[in-house]
């Protein structure tokens, strides 16, 4: 178990501490907002990986349209190969976030031990309860599904490039 008290805290008498019980509220209110910040930022970036991963593929299906051969297919590896790479570090993303999310709860929950009430905590059990056997499913998971759709749409057109260009070879191109 973690600690929330810094070490001058606890060589405090009662009395003393309980002068401190604003500043305690003080940084409880300050890391609760921060973790709302922190969702803020997450929601921030999850917007610019979708709108980038977005211009990827509605770009890659106008250069289908109006590049001719053999450099469409040089344009379109290259745009799917930079998207496949762009997912990649939303996924790092994403778990970071993930991480320091789960981390601030745990601070906020260890916090709520030394308030009157446990919101925190409770929430969790009521959600709990109010799922009863529905498994939870975190943001983090739900969110990695968005990059793993966009991820399947560029090795969907990686593959289809692949048998395009094998077709393409077989039948006397590049000569």
């Amino acid at each position: 178990m973690f600690n929330i008290f810094s070490d001058e805290y606890e060589k405090m008498s009662d009395e003393e501490k309980m002068e401190h019980s604003q500043d305690y509220m003080e940084q409880y209110k300050l890391f609760q907002k921060s973790s709302e910040d922190l969702v803020a930022r997450r929601q921030s970036v999850n917007s610019f990986y979708i709108s980038v991963n977005s211009a990827i593929v509605a770009l890659t299906g106008i250069v289908i349209g109006i590049i001719d051969m053999p450099a469409k297919l040089i344009v379109i590896f290259f745009m799917c190969l930079s998207g496949a790479v762009l997912d990649i570090s939303w996924l790092h993303a994403l778990d970071a976030y993930g991480t320091l999310n789960a981390a601030k709860m745990k601070v906020i929950s260890l916090i709520e031990q030394n308030l009157p009430v446990s919101l925190y905590d409770v929430e969790w059990k009521v959600m709990g309860d109010k799922l009863n056997n529905k498994k939870y499913v975190s943001f983090t998971t739900n969110e990695k599904r968005i990059l793993k759709i966009f991820l399947l749409i560029y090795l969907f057109i990686l593959l289809t490039l692949c048998i395009y260009m094998l077709i393409y070879v077989c039948q006397g191109g590049f000569t």
